[in-house]
């Protein structure tokens, strides 16, 4: 009878653990859910010198996390939208404004944000402008938010062979991804922007329902908070001249050479691809405000500064004898077009990036 009588307390303990960390975990869940109820539901960026009330407003209509459905082999699409600035078709394409009723040749874009129009209405993205330019074709924007080049490639697959009877040019629009993807180290030289958060989420699921159901219960939320309070403890490597995590690519050059290869060997295939079915194919190194040439703007983000820096001589010196390749990093040369400190321009800027690739895809 002693022993079961000093069971009993025992028990006890383990029930009050087990409550415990569910009611934590289960409190920690609705704090986060308050919390993101009550963020606003968009970016607002500060006023500046590039700044129009337009990239503000079209910011309200983008959907934040919500903004994009899985897709095979891409990663994911935007879903299907109709607003004031943005319109995007049930495949996941965001509309070009001006595109003519009849059409023998098409110019299809691919891109990460910038390419699809980060912060401007449809009709002030660089498609919307270049169909200004060339009114007898089609200018299609297969752009994506975030996209890498490997993904693009992908898209391009897919795209083709959804639409075979396709004819006129292609152009790939990438640099800036590359880095932003894979330089933090998070996603490795081969992945893309969402390939750690997919990892993470299949892993999950591998260990059965049930399990993913008592993670969601009593574990995945003091994870999280676990998280933060060993990254405050153990804070990332940084800059002895700033405050800035260090990007791996400029601190390994061996992953920087992998991530530039990878971008690099993505053009090279979709040039044979576009090629094998008589499209004209254009891969363009994206200007940044990190480029030795660039003027730099009001905000700087040195990791991001220094990934640019790390890649883009590999991209460039793996590129630059390609027949099809261009180097667009001086498109901007002695001027300031960017209202961030990633790579968005507002709408007057991308007219002049539209003018540059109608140069690259025959204004005739």
């Amino acid at each position: 009878m002693q022993v079961r009588a000093g069971l009993i307390p025992m028990k006890q303990y383990v029930l009050i653990a087990v409550a415990t960390v569910f009611f934590v975990n289960m409190g920690l869940l609705v704090v986060a859910d308050v919390r993101d109820a009550l963020r606003p539901g968009h970016i607002t960026l500060a006023d500046g010198p590039n700044m129009t009330g337009e990239i503000n407003a079209s910011l309200k209509e983008m959907r934040g996390n919500g903004t994009f459905a899985y897709e095979a082999f891409i990663g994911w699409q935007a879903w299907e939208q109709r607003g004031e600035y943005i319109n995007i078709s049930a495949d996941g394409v965001r509309r070009t404004t001006g595109q003519p009723a009849n059409f023998d040749e098409q110019v299809l874009l691919f891109g990460g944000s910038t390419m699809w129009g980060w912060g401007v209405g449809d009709g002030n993205t660089i498609p919307s402008h270049l169909q200004r330019l060339l009114p007898e074709r089609q200018v299609v924007n297969l752009g994506e938010i975030s996209y890498n080049g490997t993904q693009e490639l992908n898209r391009l697959l897919l795209h083709l062979t959804k639409h075979p009877e396709t004819r006129g040019s292609v152009v790939f629009f990438d640099g800036v991804n590359e880095m932003l993807s894979s330089c933090d180290g998070v996603n490795g030289a081969y992945g893309h922007a969402m390939a750690d958060e997919l990892k993470k989420a299949i892993a999950i699921k591998r260990r059965g329902r049930l399990a993913g159901l008592l993670d969601d219960l009593f574990l995945a939320q003091t994870r999280k908070l676990a998280d933060k309070i060993k990254g405050r403890l153990d804070p990332p490597r940084v800059l002895e001249s700033a405050s800035q995590p260090v990007s791996r690519c400029a601190t390994d050059e061996v992953f920087a050479d992998q991530v530039a290869r990878r971008l690099v060997t993505s053009w090279e295939a979709a040039a044979a691809f576009a090629g094998a079915r008589g499209l004209k194919f254009r891969a363009v190194l994206q200007p940044t405000p990190y480029t030795d040439s660039a003027v730099e703007p009001r905000l700087v983000r040195d990791e991001w500064r220094d990934g640019i820096r790390a890649i883009y001589p590999r991209i460039l010196d793996l590129a630059k004898d390609k027949p099809w390749f261009v180097d667009g990093r001086d498109w901007f040369q002695g001027r300031d077009p960017y209202v961030d400190e990633c790579c968005h321009i507002n709408g007057a800027d991308n007219a002049v990036l539209a003018d540059k690739l109608a140069t690259e895809v025959g204004r005739h």
